[in-house]
């Protein structure tokens, strides 16, 4: 300890705390990207067992739509609002009550067992990923520059992006083999993803916020001028025509395999679904250029010519096999 004519100095490092909050953020980063890659997971997380769904209660191609169309308009209703709720109660709140929501779900799937469990299930679980997805790449950027403001938010997109689609694969994978291979089906997978919930909440809530949340007023309140906004529409019909029929793929991949190719196995149906992760990173991998721009804008063109071409190449080859 040194002496000055005031009295004695304080020895702390004035570093030290920038260290800290930079250390604080990292370690926020990544628990941020796992709680996102779960609860994204959840997703289609019971697309492999819905042919013990159907098989146990008598389920209809009609009623797996149904159960699909909950999911999906929950979601998109969230999305509309996500902006709204981030704002409200801050970025890591929201990925909280994402976390939270799905934890909700898996509990309602795991011990309600008819079709209005199913249902319920799946309508909350379109909650949390419209909580999710409207607010983890950016919380995940905003992370990343605050533990070093110098960095690229490149990375952090990059890996917001591929978590995003690549853990609808990790989801179904995981899923068929526990179906497969232990007792119980429709609630182990369930409760498995309701403990890796818990472990998501506990790193979520040491996490930092990046933001404070705004006032009632300064949310509630609308612009003077009118907004406009340009919706690219080529892109978005790509984009939801390219999910639409990845949707569809995830559905019915396990009763394809089961009642045309013969091979019922749950861990096969989860493999097929698998391809979703490396799928997930190509259009999202940094490019740099005008001629690699190029490129990427030509990415929504293949996934959507890939995926329409499924329904015809899967009678091709399911003829050949009979």
């Amino acid at each position: 300890m040194s002496a000055t004519a005031g009295g004695p100095a304080s020895d702390v490092d004035p570093s030290a705390a920038p260290a800290a909050r930079g250390r604080r953020h990292r370690s926020g980063f990544w628990a941020a990207a796992f709680a996102f890659l779960v609860v994204m997971a959840v997703a289609t997380l019971p697309s492999p067992l819905y042919g013990l769904y159907r098989t146990r209660d008598h389920l209809s191609a009609l009623t797996i739509t149904v159960v699909f169309a909950i999911f999906a308009a929950s979601t998109i209703a969230l999305l509309q609002r996500d902006s709204s709720i981030a704002a409200r109660i801050g970025r890591r709140g929201t990925m909280l009550a994402a976390v939270a929501t799905m934890m909700v779900a898996m509990g309602v799937l795991a011990a309600w067992k008819d079709l209005p469990g199913l249902l319920t299930g799946r309508l909350i679980t379109g909650v949390s990923v419209g909580l999710a997805a409207g607010t983890a790449i950016t919380y995940l950027i905003e992370l990343r520059l605050r533990a070093d403001p110098k960095a690229s938010p490149v990375r952090a997109r990059t890996i917001g992006t591929s978590v995003t689609v690549g853990a609808l694969g990790i989801g179904p994978l995981i899923a068929g083999c526990l179906a497969q291979w232990v007792p119980q089906p429709l609630t182990v997978p369930y409760l498995v993803f309701l403990a890796l919930g818990a472990v998501a909440l506990a790193g979520l809530w040491a996490a930092p916020e990046t933001g404070a949340p705004a006032p009632r007023a300064a949310v509630t309140s609308q612009p003077a001028g009118p907004r406009k906004v340009r919706l690219p529409v080529p892109a978005a019909a790509g984009t939801l025509a390219a999910f639409s029929a990845n949707g569809l793929f995830a559905g019915l991949s396990g009763l394809f395999l089961a009642t045309t190719l013969h091979h019922p196995s749950h861990a096969l149906a989860g493999v097929a679904l698998f391809p979703l992760l490396p799928a997930g990173w190509y259009p999202s991998w940094p490019r740099c250029g005008h001629r690699a721009c190029s490129h990427s804008e030509r990415v929504p063109c293949w996934g959507v010519w890939c995926c329409s071409s499924f329904p015809c190449v899967c009678p091709h080859r399911a003829s050949r096999c009979s």
